[in-house]
């Protein structure tokens, strides 16, 4: 996939849609579906709302996918609140971490 293709935002689906996504990251490694899926972070605070961010580690490790992207970058201090300080760790522990849940 282009990286600087234009990705889908909350905008663009439905509320079925959204449902679907619910169901498909909390049932499954949230960490390792949002790092290979990497959807746009404009999805951010949906996915907070849905309660699908609870594991910290997922969020560093997408971030950093995303960071090319000044939009994301946008996203990122627009949702400062999500981020707590213990997922601010090091790309390393966090990879140490996912590989061992």
């Amino acid at each position: 996939m282009d990286e600087h293709a234009q990705k889908t935002t909350p905008i663009d689906v439905s509320d079925f849609e959204r449902e679907q996504l619910r169901f498909f990251l909390g049932n499954g490694d949230t960490v390792r579906i949002l790092s290979e899926v990497n959807p746009s972070l404009a999805w951010l605070p949906i996915l907070a709302g849905m309660d699908l961010l609870r594991n910290d580690a997922a969020l560093p490790i997408w971030v950093e996918r995303n960071f090319s992207s000044l939009d994301a970058v946008r996203q990122v201090v627009s949702n400062i609140r999500f981020f707590r300080a213990e997922s601010a760790i090091s790309r390393s522990e966090t990879q140490r971490a996912t590989r061992h849940t």
